[in-house]
């Protein structure tokens, strides 16, 4: 099964009747900053990062020496937040959305000042956000039926469509306002079920058709549209 929550994706794009669409792979999520460092006993380390205003990112100290503690402050050395245990560790872990464009300071220091002393490691990432789905429906196929879904589109935006089935081989096909078959996609990731992105070739109504390979096809089917 394809992981949305990868939700930034590499697009392998092939042409079919001026419209692309493209085989998913994941692509990892962004990395802000990574650093390692040294504490010593009594002492706390300072590292910054830039960050945008509105930016979601999840930050993270780790070490297998000792209990960190983490404090961030943005610009202007506001106080942000702090964490000590995150997940059921020792390490520590937070995720904020920055609230202003600037340089941010990842204050490392360990829980037990008098005692705490090792290597760790801090990253930040930008934390996940999924998108909102279009589509997102569970369904029965029938032998020799098909479902049909609408969505209204634009000229170049793009769609990111995962077609599941464990108990039939499922088949999809696009068609624009004027009934112009613009994609069809059978299996796809050395699989029977489809992951495709297509992008859409003009403004307009879209109809999108699951159905089985064979008409004797059936049986419960997930389907997910994302832009």
């Amino acid at each position: 099964m394809l992981n949305y929550h990868s939700v930034r994706k590499l697009a392998i794009a092939i042409a079919l009747t001026g419209t692309t669409f493209a085989l998913l792979v994941p692509k990892a999520i962004a990395q802000v900053f990574s650093d390692a460092g040294f504490l010593d006993v009594g002492e706390t380390v300072d590292h910054t990062f830039q960050g945008t205003a509105g930016q979601e990112v999840t930050i993270s100290v780790e070490s297998g020496d000792f209990d960190p503690y983490m404090t961030i402050y943005g610009p202007g050395g506001r106080f942000l937040v702090e964490n000590d245990d995150a997940n059921g560790t020792l390490n520590s872990m937070a995720t904020v959305t920055l609230p202003r464009s600037g340089t941010y300071r990842i204050v490392v220091g360990g829980y037990d000042m008098d005692a705490d002393n090792g290597r760790y490691f801090v990253r930040v990432d930008e934390a996940f956000v999924p998108p909102a789905a279009l589509v997102n429906d569970t369904n029965f196929l029938s032998p020799g039926r098909f479902q049909q879904y609408f969505i209204d589109g634009t000229q170049g935006q793009t769609l990111n469509v995962a077609l599941e089935s464990s108990e039939f081989d499922p088949l999809l096909r696009v068609y624009d306002a004027s009934n112009r078959r613009i994609a069809e996609v059978d299996d796809t990731n050395n699989s029977t079920n489809v992951y495709t992105a297509i992008t859409l070739p003009r403004s307009g109504r879209y109809r999108i058709v699951v159905q089985g390979f064979s008409n004797s096809d059936s049986g419960q089917y997930t389907l997910s549209i994302t832009e």
